[in-house]
């Protein structure tokens, strides 16, 4: 008989942000096709001008809050990281003036 092979647990954990973030990859265009069929159907609905104002500025909300989570978390960490670096070099430049 084979001695038995004892599994070894290789698999590493992924932290929950990544999990969170692969999730959302894969449902992101789902939620561009919703806000798609949304905006269309929101279009073909408003005939009159005044309820065609009105369903346009919370379409433009919407598109907006859709188009907001959409944007990748890494990128605004980089964006969130590069402001404090650049608030920081402001505030060093400001000290070698003195």
């Amino acid at each position: 008989m084979h001695p038995k092979r004892r599994r070894t647990h290789t698999a590493r954990h992924t932290p929950p942000v990544n999990h969170l973030l692969a999730v959302f990859a894969r449902v992101r265009p789902l939620v561009v096709l919703l806000g798609l069929f949304a905006g269309v159907g929101l279009l073909l609905l408003s005939l009159p001008s005044a309820v065609l104002g009105v369903l346009t500025l919370t379409g433009g909300l919407v598109a907006g809050l859709l188009i907001a989570c959409t944007v990748p978390f890494a990128v605004v960490r980089l964006v969130v990281a590069g402001l404090d670096t650049a608030a920081a070099g402001v505030d060093h430049d400001r000290h070698r003036q003195d």
